[in-house]
């Protein structure tokens, strides 16, 4: 028997408010040094396409994240969800 508790929470969604849920293969995702990208580079990275469509966000973070890990060191997933009420 699953003895998991779920809680749900409500909070306020204004127009042109962005929502994002990612994995950690995004925040672990490291560079040829051993650092992680991290919750600053994704909060930057986020802050400096903000403008752009749902699509371009995305598109914007993954081209981050691979430009920031050496080709082939990535072993994690990553996986994105944006929404953005209009």
């Amino acid at each position: 028997m699953d003895t998991s508790l779920w809680r749900s929470h409500a909070i306020a969604f204004f127009a042109q408010q962005s929502i994002i849920a990612y994995t950690d293969g995004i925040t672990e995702a490291q560079d040829a040094a051993g650092e992680f990208f991290g919750n600053e580079r994704l909060e930057a990275t986020l802050r400096g396409c903000a403008s752009r469509s749902c699509q371009q966000v995305l598109d914007c973070l993954v081209r981050e994240v691979r430009a920031f890990s050496p080709p082939g060191s990535q072993h994690d997933d990553i996986t994105l969800i944006l929404a953005r009420r209009s």
